[in-house]
């Protein structure tokens, strides 16, 4: 996906308007959206996620810019279970 938007230069590097192009990435879908909905109303388990799924979910950001983190942030147990859980040895040491 692709928008196109026009910047007005500062003062002092003149009047002039540039274009500049910016690339929108959407990282997630239908389906994660859900799945932090529900494991942020606690209708699904952390260990009933695949850890590569579990993974993907902690860099999803929404369009609100909420992340799993930010869902849960207010049940200390569940934060634990999703950093035991996508811990990778091989990646984080």
């Amino acid at each position: 996906m692709y928008f196109g938007y026009i910047f007005r230069a500062h003062e002092n590097l003149h009047e002039e308007a540039y274009q500049t192009e910016i690339y929108l990435v959407s990282s997630f879908t239908f389906y994660h959206w859900r799945l932090l909905n529900m494991i942020a109303n606690k209708k699904v388990s952390i260990a009933s996620i695949p850890k590569l799924t579990l993974q993907e979910l902690c860099f999803t950001q929404l369009p609100d810019g909420s992340t799993l983190l930010h869902m849960i942030n207010n049940n200390s147990d569940l934060v634990n279970e999703v950093f035991v859980k996508t811990y990778d040895e091989l990646v984080d040491n």
